[in-house]
């Protein structure tokens, strides 16, 4: 299972499934991974493996819509693509909540990201096309497998904290994620 991410400046690039917090389990970080950047996603889960899928067909591609989140570990981002493999490989950074559960709000509920109490992130997105691109484009590229997930960041990476944090996110009165970055 990997994490195939469609990065806000619109480069495919894969995330190893030792990166995905399932259960918003607090995040531990070692000393060197100095300040924390995030960037919130949304993202669907594969159900049906594919290579070279055209835009037409990406919606037979998976079967549910989320939103999470991505973390990233600046201190490891030292402009070399080696720290960049770094800072992405880190476990448990890639905050995506599957399964979902059966009472999960509809897509078109306002999604809120909440650091320390203060909303650092909102939107009401639907995302299906989005997804659909991402996934033509990853395929052109990287064989998708059922169990995969493809994310879309919805912006830039931002700013998140230097040291302790709580850290929650909501979709409509539904909670997705709560965690502290320890």
């Amino acid at each position: 299972m990997n994490i195939i991410v469609k990065t806000a400046s619109g480069h495919c690039l894969v995330r190893p499934d030792t990166s995905w917090e399932r259960k918003s389990g607090d995040l531990y970080l070692p000393d060197n991974a100095g300040p924390l950047s995030y960037s919130p996603i949304i993202f669907a889960h594969i159900s049906r493996p594919g290579r070279s899928v055209g835009f037409r067909y990406a919606g037979r591609y998976y079967d549910c819509i989320s939103y999470g989140i991505l973390l990233y570990p600046e201190g490891l981002l030292d402009g070399t693509p080696e720290g960049y493999a770094s800072a992405i490989s880190m476990n448990h950074i890639s905050f995506l909540n599957y399964p979902l559960k059966e009472d999960f709000p509809a897509m078109g509920a306002e999604f809120r990201l909440y650091r320390d109490s203060e909303e650092i992130f909102r939107c009401t997105y639907e995302g299906r096309e989005e997804i659909e691109k991402a996934i033509a484009e990853a395929t052109a590229m990287i064989y998708i497998r059922s169990g995969d997930f493809i994310a879309v960041e919805l912006k830039e990476r931002a700013f998140l904290c230097e040291g302790p944090a709580h850290v929650n996110a909501t979709l409509g009165d539904a909670r997705l994620m709560d965690f502290r970055v320890i």
